[in-house]
């Protein structure tokens, strides 16, 4: 799995496999899986990325069909983003 990927990874990935036996990476995924959003809003936060919006190529992505969640980048009214941005 880790070879395609290049270097670092394909050093780190299976050193990280045989450091850490499963129940350690298993409980650290689940904790992952379990705070993602706030561990995704924390991030956001500290480095000021938003949200990517894609108004300007809708016309070129295909199988869209009305109604779009405004969750996927097309709605311009919706400035998330701007609550991200670092202080």
């Amino acid at each position: 799995m880790f070879p395609h990927m290049g270097f670092p990874y394909n050093i780190l990935g299976p050193l990280a496999i045989v450091l850490f036996p499963p129940f350690i990476r298993n409980f650290a995924y689940r904790l992952f899986a379990k705070h993602r959003g706030k561990i995704w809003t924390w991030i956001k936060r500290r480095t000021g990325m938003g949200d990517t919006k894609l108004k300007h190529c809708k016309d070129r992505i295909l199988g869209l069909k009305e109604p779009i969640d405004a969750g996927w980048g097309f709605d311009t009214n919706n400035e998330d983003s701007s609550k991200h941005k670092k202080t």
